[in-house]
């Protein structure tokens, strides 16, 4: 058994591989073969290590593949987990632009509303006087035209709530 550990030594397979490898798996395909071996070897788990061998039995090697499998898993969730993080963020950068210029678009409502109604307040003051003058003097007789004065708009923009923590603190 010693003699199959150096040969595993000696054929560089940790080299071989890309990626941090700590050990090459030596697999004794008996449970009972190896007991009988560690009885008469009692150094050769301790030998093999030393070389970077990790002695396997099927019970044993089971046991590897399965935690390995396990970890394997971790190290993809870890991933994943990173990955929503970053997608998360970049959600959140782009939000926060929308919502910049959405706030403009509230704000150029507010603006287009007040602009309009004050043109109203101009209509209703400086020309219905003249537009009635001219309907009594009936200008617009023959040509089945009316001049229709605007109304006002009275809408409100509704803005969003502001989140929790950018709320000013009351005293």
């Amino acid at each position: 058994m010693k003699d199959r550990v150096r040969e595993l030594k000696s054929k560089g397979y940790r080299d071989s591989v890309d990626g941090d490898v700590e050990a090459v798996v030596m697999f004794v395909p008996s449970e009972a073969l190896l007991a009988i071996t560690f009885d008469f070897e009692r150094d050769l788990h301790e030998f093999a290590m030393k070389n970077d061998i990790l002695i396997a039995s099927p019970v044993s090697l089971l046991a590897l593949l399965r935690t390995i499998a396990f970890q394997w898993r971790q190290v993809e969730q870890a991933e994943n987990t990173r990955e929503a993080i970053e997608i998360c963020r970049e959600l959140y950068s782009r939000f926060a632009t929308w919502s910049e210029h959405y706030q403009k678009v509230g704000d150029n409502l507010k603006s287009a509303i007040k602009t309009y109604n004050q043109s109203v307040g101009s209509y209703q003051s400086k020309i219905n006087p003249q537009v009635r003058r001219l309907n009594e003097i009936r200008l617009n007789e023959d040509l089945n035209k009316e001049i229709l004065p605007p109304g006002t708009v009275d809408l409100e923009v509704r803005e969003l709530p502001v989140p929790e923590e950018s709320k000013p603190e009351e005293e």
